[in-house]
């Protein structure tokens, strides 16, 4: 029981320490953490109940690697190190799946700065991504299908034009005639059509 109540101490001593100083804005929508040099969790903001489905203090002494999904791990603490370690002022923002209470994992965006709290702590701004995620995979999705169809109209509609083309040459060898004329008018609209289709499906 005496370490329970240290804890709980410890916990409300960091809380009150956060409040006094005003190091971060406790009304904010976004999730605000303090972790120490080492990645550990020493506070919360209210919003982690909403944000990821956590009671208020159930990360705080958690290392915060425990609660990134395995393939961000590495990448997303190296950039907190980078942070606590250099002696420049840098702003980190870094992208990944974060754990939520029901065990699923929730894409969120992490800002913070390598200036500490004046208790030594790091402040970590974190928002909800996972619509803007959603949104980027379905337009990276619809990009590859313009570029599909680019490729299409490149091979499809390209070859036959060449193949006319040729032809068209071979027939102007052997007679002089403006239907010939108006034939090649034809297929240069055609080329440029299919440039300015191609130009405006890569862009």
């Amino acid at each position: 029981m005496s370490g329970e109540s240290g804890h709980t101490l410890q916990r409300s001593e960091t809380v009150e320490r956060v409040i006094s100083l005003e190091d971060i804005p406790l009304r904010s929508t976004n999730l605000l953490s303090l972790l120490d040099a080492d990645g550990v969790v020493q506070y919360q903001s209210p919003s982690v109940e909403r944000l990821l489905g956590f009671d208020h203090d159930e990360l705080v002494g958690v290392s915060c690697t425990e609660v990134f999904h395995p393939e961000d791990r590495e990448r997303v603490y190296d950039a907190f190190e980078n942070v606590v370690s250099t002696e420049e002022y840098v702003v980190e923002a870094t992208e990944y799946r974060h754990l939520t209470g029901d065990g699923t994992y929730l894409w969120v965006e992490s800002v913070t700065s390598s200036q500490p709290t004046s208790g030594g702590y790091y402040v970590i701004n974190t928002r909800d991504i996972s619509i803007k995620k959603q949104q980027r995979e379905e337009l990276e999705h619809a990009n590859e299908r313009l570029r599909e169809f680019a490729d299409i109209v490149s091979h499809d509609l390209r070859n036959p034009l060449s193949v006319m083309s040729g032809r068209l040459r071979r027939a102007r060898e052997e007679c002089d005639s403006d239907a010939l004329d108006r034939i090649g008018d034809a297929l240069d609209r055609m080329e440029a059509i299919v440039e300015d289709t191609l130009t405006l499906a890569r862009e």
